[in-house]
């Protein structure tokens, strides 16, 4: 087999070694410019819940206890007719609160359903006295109680739009609504104990800002939440 010998002139090999160099001090210098401007995704939600102003929609804790008796027709009225939360619904709504108050999240008002799970969830959170809206029910108590299916859109949509008092978000506990009835896709797909964050843009208009699970507390203002969505 021939062997291929090849000679590399001095001025060649020192261009070769300038252009290595220059690449390399371009990449570091990429990476340092990406990194002042990236800053680490868990700070600024928390950074904008420290501000307020947002509407946290939160779904009420797990619930696995009875379920809701839609015989009878008045079943929102008495706890014993509904589901309920468990014993782990109780540690996680107390986690949350804990949460919330450890990371300095001002809230101004905290505001359930009638459904005794959401009502529950909402008091365990210890953010505050918590009032009951039939604006917050789920599809089936919104029409056990004799209202247009129609309206239950609207009464949600007022509800995420409503801004909060100056400087404190406002906390609703509910439930997650389903098909032609979810006024944003999360609330279609919420899983117990998560909260959805919404910015209320006015009369009937609002974003999604992020979703915190469970799990994604302990990375609040911290690092990357895994389940956050992007802010946008």
């Amino acid at each position: 087999m021939k062997t291929i010998s090849i000679s590399w002139s001095h001025s060649v090999v020192k261009k070769l070694a300038d252009i290595l160099r220059t690449a390399l001090l371009l990449c570091i210098s990429f990476a340092a410019a990406a990194q002042s401007r990236t800053p680490e995704p868990g700070k600024p939600l928390l950074e904008l819940l420290r501000t307020g102003g947002f509407i946290l929609f939160m779904r009420h804790t797990h619930a696995d206890v009875g379920e809701d008796n839609y015989a009878n027709r008045e079943y929102w009225k008495d706890c014993r007719e509904q589901r309920r939360i468990s014993p782990r619904g109780t540690v996680e709504a107390n986690l949350v609160g804990t949460y919330m108050r450890d990371l300095k999240i001002p809230v101004g008002r905290v505001v359930a359903g009638n459904l005794c799970r959401a009502q529950k969830s909402a008091e365990l959170l210890r953010l505050g006295p918590v009032q009951t809206s039939e604006n917050l029910n789920d599809f089936m108590t919104w029409t056990s109680m004799g209202r247009d299916r129609q309206e239950l859109l609207a009464a949600y949509r007022k509800e995420l739009s409503t801004p909060p008092e100056a400087g404190t978000n406002t906390v609703l506990v509910s439930h997650a609504q389903r098909g032609n009835y979810a006024v944003h896709p999360v609330l279609d797909l919420i899983e117990m104990g998560t909260i959805a964050v919404f910015r209320p843009l006015g009369p009937d208009r609002f974003e999604l800002i992020a979703t915190l699970r469970l799990g994604d507390w302990p990375f609040l203002g911290v690092s990357e939440i895994p389940s956050a969505a992007a802010l946008r």
